[in-house]
């Protein structure tokens, strides 16, 4: 997250791609000490340059996650590979 916003600063596009256990971040309800509140950061990123925030949909449906679809964008492992060949750099943080 810390270099999405980074990069952001520095006119870079960037996007997130939350996989695994990083897709409990979209998880409404929990307690702020226990995560970032990335529903309410997503409002915000948008500013920092981050332009898209995708979420792995064997993830999310793993572990009974439903996230704001309106925030995050839901990709299937096609999907996902697809928009991975897009960017010119994939950092994995």
């Amino acid at each position: 997250m810390d270099a999405a916003l980074a990069f952001g600063t520095f006119d870079i596009a960037v996007s997130l791609l939350l996989l695994d256990d990083a897709v409990t971040l979209v998880l409404p309800g929990q307690p702020e000490a226990e995560r970032k509140n990335l529903s309410k950061l997503a409002l915000a990123l948008n500013e920092f340059g981050v332009e898209h925030i995708y979420v792995d949909e064997d993830a999310i449906t793993r572990r009974g996650i439903t996230p704001e679809r309106e925030l995050f964008e839901i990709l299937t492992s096609d999907q996902m590979a697809a928009v991975i060949r897009e960017y010119d750099v994939v950092l994995d943080c």
